[in-house]
């Protein structure tokens, strides 16, 4: 059987504005006390889409039975961090960059055990959301002079069709099933 890992959120946010604190904490259950080689904790930014998978670690904490007196890991750890300047958390329809809090256990016997808890870092709104709140992109191409020394340019601009665009909250995924099987509060089903 494979040990449980319980994290959470401390803050219960769904999204974290750069520089804000972020405080977590775990606890290991499902396994003996003196089964566990190494825990590691780590709060991460992960890209996936088209091209190249890309990963970033911002914070990263590995314990061992030395560190504590009794070293029993499984008790539970509180950790912080400040969250970074970026990337910001961006679901776009080519890339994604997705950030999470990851706690991965080391059995001294069998395979390692990992789980990750999902958060926004910022709020920028992904595709859908712009064309669910009313707004697009439009690209135009002004019309080229008839000089060869001058060159056309694209300009980019933003059309907002809604006056009153729908509200920007963040909605958490907290209520639902984790990708993983896992329930909302980080515990392993």
């Amino acid at each position: 059987m494979d040990p449980l890992i319980s994290l959470t959120i401390r803050n219960r946010k769904a999204w974290f504005a750069p520089g804000e604190e972020l405080d977590c904490e775990y606890q290991i259950d499902r396994i003996g006390p003196r089964s566990i080689a190494a825990v590691e904790a780590s709060v991460l930014w992960s890209t996936f889409g088209k091209g190249d998978a890309d990963m970033g670690v911002h914070y990263f904490e590995r314990r061992v039975p030395e560190d504590l007196p009794d070293g029993d890991l499984r008790e539970l750890h509180r950790f912080r961090t400040r969250c970074p300047d970026g990337p910001l958390s961006y679901e776009g329809e080519l890339l994604s960059i997705r950030w999470c809090v990851r706690v991965r256990v080391f059995p001294l016997r069998g395979k390692e055990t990992s789980f990750d808890l999902p958060f926004r870092l910022g709020q920028i709104a992904s595709p859908s959301e712009l064309a669910e709140a009313g707004q697009k992109q439009v690209a135009t191409r002004p019309e080229p002079t008839r000089s060869t020394e001058e060159t056309a340019s694209v300009e980019m601009t933003v059309r907002h069709d809604d006056p009153n665009p729908a509200s920007d909250s963040p909605t958490s995924s907290s209520s639902d099933a984790n990708q993983d099987g896992s329930s909302p509060n980080g515990s392993q089903r």
